[in-house]
């Protein structure tokens, strides 16, 4: 299993699939690993690069910081994204990740084209998000642009 690093911080990740296109990175909601995401990521990976991390604090990841955020917390995806070498990717977030990945989008949209959010939401949006979550309609613009993954045949299993 491959680390990045930072801010001296040892972030967990696996790395699988290749594939034209931006590479998929998942991230987990809070208190969880990235086995949140291995059999989506494994399916995945048959046809595109996928990143699959986990927070520090959590799984194989270092121990987090008594205090750590969102800054941290987009400072762990790109330490992950530029150890992996991945120039453009598409962060699929689940739960308060998608705050992670708005600001992903945010700060370098040149990176990260569209995005894709699993079971969370924001209501009212904080500033800056309103203005962000009000481009998302031009962001889904670009769905086609996603590949979509067979999933038949696969077994799933519930996630808890």
């Amino acid at each position: 299993m491959p680390y990045a690093y930072a801010d001296g911080v040892r972030i967990a990740y696996d790395d699988a699939g290749e594939g034209d296109g931006p590479a998929l990175v998942f991230t987990t909601g809070w208190c969880s690993s990235r086995e949140r995401w291995s059999r989506v990521a494994d399916v995945c990976a048959r046809s595109r690069r996928v990143l699959n991390t986990e927070w520090r604090g959590h799984g194989s990841s270092d121990p987090a910081p008594a205090d750590f955020g969102l800054e941290e917390m987009v400072a762990d995806v790109l330490a992950v994204v530029d150890a992996a070498g991945v120039e453009q990717f598409i962060p699929c977030a689940a739960s308060h990740s998608g705050f992670v990945a708005i600001e992903l989008r945010r700060r370098h949209p040149e990176r990260v084209p569209p995005l894709v959010h699993v079971d969370w939401y924001v209501t009212p949006p904080p500033p800056p998000y309103r203005a962000v979550l009000e481009q998302l309609t031009r962001i889904f613009g670009m769905i086609e642009e996603m590949k979509a993954v067979d999933v038949s045949g696969v077994e799933t299993a519930p996630m808890l």
